[in-house]
C-alpha cells in the first residue's frame, strides 16, 4: 500500500487502467489502521487495551458513517489516501517508540513521503510525525538518518522524475504524485 501512488503513476505512464480498483482497498486499510493507531497509543496515559480498541472501533464507525468516506472510497481522488498514509506514518513512529526497530521508521518514512507527495500542502504535514520522532529522548542518530534518508530519497526522487518527465518549464505545482500522468 505504501507504493500505491507510485504504482498508479507508473500505470498511467504506460497507459494501464487497473489502479482504480485499489482505492476501495485503501479505504478498507484505513478502517483497519484506526483501531491499530489507538492500540499503539501508550506512554503515561493508562488506558486498558480493550478501551483503546473500543475507541479505535468507534473512530472507524465514525469514518464509516461519513458520506465523504464512501465517495472517496470509490472515486479516484487522493483524500482517502492522505488519511491512510498519514495514519500509517504516525503508527510507524509510535511502534518505533515502543520497540526501537528500524523497520517501523522505514515504514513511517515511506508513508510520510507518500503523504507529502499527494498534494501541494501536504509537505507541511511531514513535520508532525517528524516532530513526534524528534521528541524521543534516546533517539538513535543512525535510525534518524535512515528515516530522513528514506523520506528524502522518495520525495526528491519523485521530484527529479517529474522534472525529467515534464521538463524544467513543465506545469509542475507543488509535490503532487498525481500530477504526472
Amino acid at each position: 500500500m505504501v507504493f500505491l501512488p507510485v504504482l498508479c503513476a507508473g500505470a498511467e505512464f504506460f497507459g494501464i487502467q487497473f489502479h482504480y480498483s485499489l482505492y476501495p482497498l485503501a479505504a478498507f486499510y484505513l478502517l483497519l489502521a484506526l483501531p491499530q493507531l489507538f492500540l499503539c497509543i501508550g506512554g503515561t496515559i493508562r488506558i486498558s487495551p480493550k478501551a483503546k480498541f473500543g475507541w479505535g472501533i468507534l473512530a472507524a464507525l465514525l469514518v464509516l458513517s461519513d458520506r465523504g468516506y464512501w465517495v472517496h472510497a470509490f472515486f479516484v481522488n487522493n483524500h482517502l489516501l492522505l488519511g491512510f498514509y498519514f495514519t500509517l506514518s504516525v503508527i510507524g513512529i509510535i511502534k518505533y517508540r515502543e520497540n526501537r526497530q528500524l523497520f517501523w521508521l522505514v515504514i513511517a518514512a515511506m508513508a510520510l513521503a507518500t503523504t507529502s507527495l499527494q498534494r501541494n500542502e501536504m509537505a507541511v504535514f511531514a513535520f508532525v510525525p517528524t516532530a513526534l520522532l524528534m521528541s524521543l529522548e534516546d533517539l538513535d542518530r543512525k535510525h534518524y538518518a535512515a528515516f530522513l534518508g528514506t523520506f528524502l530519497a522518495i520525495a526528491f526522487g519523485w521530484q527529479f522524475y517529474r522534472v525529467a518527465k515534464l521538463g524544467v518549464g513543465g506545469d509542475i505545482h507543488g509535490w503532487g504524485v498525481a500530477q504526472v500522468g
